[in-house]
């Protein structure tokens, strides 16, 4: 990495952020060069004509932006760059595990993510930050996971762009670290999203424990917000910021009629270094917060890539150290003969200690199928009754996707509607489901697409 020149680039649904950071030769301080660019145009196409990941605008038009940015900085030079995207459709988890080794971590972590979404793991590139140990007897760690397609598509658009990406990471992880709020205090963060929407991030300390988004002009009695998961900001919210923006202004609005930031004190960041205190407002925080990231080698690196390559690596590393295994053993005295055939016996132990808790497992898997099979058949059964009487809801109602695990349906829908949306709560009501909670919520052009969850009595 050239630490002398570094750029970062932060995508939202409406604009585009860049800054660029040099380091002079014989100067303490770097130049630093924000610029933001609107991605959406008078003759932009409608979002339907985008990609379905993150985007909201066509790739042409972020390509268009991405090579008139590159030209004005570098010329015709390909230049390298840390992407920050939005979260919308990310994935974050919270998992307790027992105390494990760090090079069984990433396993366990796999394991967890398989048996939570079976078909959709494989689809993941996912990174975890450990948030609490105690060594000997149990691990909090947090997952977040980006979707290979999504991963793939930038890593694509920005290549044909001149550009080389050397990380693709969440920008709510970076605005945490830039803000660097106390472990012990928490903060809510509430910044536009798009137009009258609001994204809103929970942070503890450093880390996000949740994010979301708030629909305004709509009142508190709208779909999304009625559905709003209260248990979202189940803990006590010490500071509250804005970027300023009528949504987050809105959205606070909000959240203040709702009773959930009433004690709220309003967070002040602390004083940045004099070589940026021309970078105002909150739009810049995040970029600032993903150079520090990447300074102190936290960030996270979505880029499927950078997987491949590190194995190369040690697959190097492994073979170097193999040959220099057997160049040693070619030297062994006659005397140490013995330790050859105390490694075997220990080979052979740990051969059938893995045979052992492979029946182990293989058993405990049964017992889980079983448990499975016993609660899911009549779920299931339900789930075909729900999706025959769909077709009885008057409107333009069709569910696209649904997702079930045990005792969790997850509906993916579309409907003209929101009375819709009540009429299929109310069906699935009838057939034996309980807590509905709207996940998400999009309206486009008499289009409204949504996700549902909801549990089995």
């Amino acid at each position: 990495m050239n630490k002398r020149n570094l750029l970062f680039i932060e995508i939202t649904a409406y604009e585009i952020r860049f800054l660029k950071i040099k380091q002079h030769l014989g100067s303490k301080l770097p130049s630093l060069a924000f610029q933001s660019i609107p991605l959406l145009s008078d003759n932009n196409p409608s979002p339907e004509e985008g990609y379905s990941g993150i985007l909201q605008v066509s790739p042409a038009r972020l390509g268009q932006v991405l090579r008139e940015y590159r030209q004005n900085v570098v010329g015709n030079q390909k230049i390298s760059a840390y992407l920050l995207l939005p979260f919308e459709k990310g994935l974050m988890r919270e998992y307790k595990l027992p105390w494990i080794k760090k090079r069984d971590r990433a396993s366990a972590i796999e394991y967890c993510l398989k048996h939570e979404m079976p078909y959709l793991v494989d689809e993941l590139v996912f990174k975890y930050r450990v948030i609490e140990e105690r060594v000997g007897q149990d691990l909090r760690i947090q997952v977040t996971a980006c979707r290979r397609d999504v991963v793939k598509f930038y890593t694509q658009c920005f290549a044909k762009a001149g550009y080389v990406l050397k990380s693709i990471e969440y920008s709510a992880w970076a605005l945490g670290e830039f803000l660097n709020v106390p472990d012990s205090a928490t903060l809510l963060c509430l910044r536009k999203a798009n137009l009258n929407e609001a994204e809103l991030i929970l942070y503890q300390g450093t880390v996000p424990l949740a994010i979301r988004e708030i629909r305004i002009r709509q009142g508190k009695y709208s779909a999304p917000n009625v559905f709003f998961n209260p248990q979202d900001l189940g803990v006590p919210v010490d500071f509250l910021l804005t970027d300023g923006s009528y949504e987050s202004k809105e959205a606070a609005n909000l959240l203040k009629d709702l009773g959930l930031i009433g004690q709220a004190k309003i967070f002040t960041p602390a004083t940045a270094p004099m070589e940026e205190l021309f970078l105002e407002g909150l739009a810049t925080y995040t970029l600032l917060g993903a150079r520090q990231r990447v300074q102190a080698q936290k960030n996270y690196n979505f880029i499927a890539e950078n997987n491949s390559k590190r194995f190369k690596i040690i697959t190097l590393m492994a073979a170097a150290c193999l040959i220099l295994l057997l160049s040693a053993a070619g030297r062994v005295l006659l005397g140490q003969y013995s330790d050859y055939h105390e490694l075997q016996a220990d080979i052979t132990h740990l051969s059938e200690l893995c045979e052992q808790q492979e029946d182990h497992n293989n058993y405990a898997q049964l017992e889980e199928w079983n448990k499975i099979k016993a609660t899911s058949l009549k779920d299931l059964q339900r789930i075909h009754h729900v999706m025959g009487e769909t077709a009885d809801i008057k409107g333009q109602l069709t569910v696209t996707r649904w997702n079930y695990q045990p005792g969790k349906l997850i509906i993916y829908a579309r409907c003209s509607h929101n009375d819709e949306i009540m009429l299929l709560m109310n069906k699935l009501a009838l057939s034996g489901w309980e807590k509905p909670v709207l996940e998400s919520y999009h309206g486009q052009k008499g289009s409204i697409a949504f996700t549902l969850s909801i549990l089995s009595k």
